[in-house]
């Protein structure tokens, strides 16, 4: 079964690189420029896992995520945050039980450091890996 994967990244160069590595890996991919977008994205789409930045313009990443894991049909889909910002303050944050991620993937970041982090969330969450 091919996993769908939603990215939500104002960065529009990101979401191309990230997309392309992700469908040349099996991979469904949608995007989402904001975070209001990405939110009604998630609700119609259904991902099996969400890409999340931290930092986009209207509602931020912490925001967004912690609307997502208020909403029954989003609660359950987990979360890789990818960054620029990734002081330790903002990998706690991402990962705590307030905002929920289940990892943390810094940018500037290697295609395969950022499909381990998918396919082990994947895995976690009974999802497998693997596209």
């Amino acid at each position: 079964m091919v996993r769908k994967i939603l990215m939500i990244d104002d960065d529009a160069n990101i979401v191309r690189v990230v997309g392309s590595r992700l469908k040349a890996n099996g991979y469904d991919f949608i995007s989402a420029a904001t975070g209001a977008e990405g939110i009604d994205r998630a609700k119609a789409e259904q991902p099996d896992l969400i890409i999340m930045d931290i930092t986009m313009p209207g509602m931020s990443g912490y925001e967004a995520i912690g609307r997502l894991k208020q909403d029954d049909q989003t609660k359950a889909i987990p979360v890789v945050m990818l960054s620029a910002r990734h002081d330790i303050e903002d990998i706690v944050k991402s990962m705590s039980d307030s905002c929920g991620a289940v990892d943390f993937c810094p940018k500037p970041f290697t295609a395969a450091e950022l499909l381990l982090k998918i396919d082990r969330a994947l895995r976690i969450f009974g999802k497998e890996g693997g596209g």
